[in-house]
């Protein structure tokens, strides 16, 4: 879907949600009695892929509200996931530096969504599935659970990527990502912590716009911090 074409599917949805179901699949027919390390590993491939799929791309160029609020919801969940290895210092050798590219990735597309769809994604609205072809399997779930408390889930997920982006500076001495995800996320961070009642600020989350300030950081190991 994101990468094989740069022509527009007339089905797009539909070859999106067997991808998912077979994204799905996959994930189910890991094996059972893997390292306990390898199912944190496994459910960051399921959660990375559906991203990569539900995103925009040349062949699903707009998206719907049901995979806004799916791409919205995952990468919360995909941060808050890896995020755990910072915390887990048993797991750390697993953070490998195309993990921090995954994490700048998605969270990149995370201030996107967010700044493009503001006070629809941190609504309670639960969407409904846009209608698609028969036999075309379900697409990933999203439940009323996953639409509570959407800005604290917001706010921590910024300041989780700043966390490893962070980390990503320490131990490798690059701190490219996380100057690039600062600026791109500065205005974004401020709004929901500053402005509750609504987004009305036209922001291209690329480098368009005023931005001020600093996201505020996420409750990350404290010892991969800057400084």
């Amino acid at each position: 879907m994101y990468y094989a074409s740069r022509e527009q599917s007339p089905q797009a949805l539909a070859q999106t949600w067997h991808l998912c179901y077979r994204t799905r699949e996959w994930f189910h027919e890991c094996p059972k009695n893997a390292p306990n390390h390898f199912a944190l590993l496994y459910r960051l491939e399921l959660l990375y892929t559906i991203i990569i799929l539900v995103s925009p791309s040349h062949r699903y160029p707009v998206l719907c509200d049901y995979s806004k609020a799916i791409l919205f919801d995952r990468c919360m969940d995909f941060i808050s996931q890896i995020h755990q290895v910072l915390e887990n210092p048993s797991v750390l050798p697993f953070l490998t530096f195309l993990d921090i590219q995954r994490v700048h990735q998605v969270g990149q597309r995370f201030v996107r969504v967010l700044s493009e769809n503001f006070d629809y994604l941190l609504s309670s609205v639960v969407p409904s599935p846009p209608p698609v072809p028969e036999g075309t399997p379900d697409p990933p779930l999203l439940g009323k659970e996953d639409r509570i408390n959407c800005r604290p889930r917001a706010t921590r997920c910024l300041g989780y990527v700043r966390d490893l982006l962070q980390y990503c500076a320490r131990k490798w001495d690059m701190k490219t990502p996380l100057e690039e995800f600062e600026q791109e996320s500065a205005l974004l961070c401020n709004i929901l912590t500053e402005k509750p009642m609504g987004y009305n600020t036209t922001y291209d989350a690329y480098g368009q716009g005023s931005t001020s300030g600093q996201p505020p950081a996420g409750a990350g190991y404290s010892g991969y911090h800057l400084g």
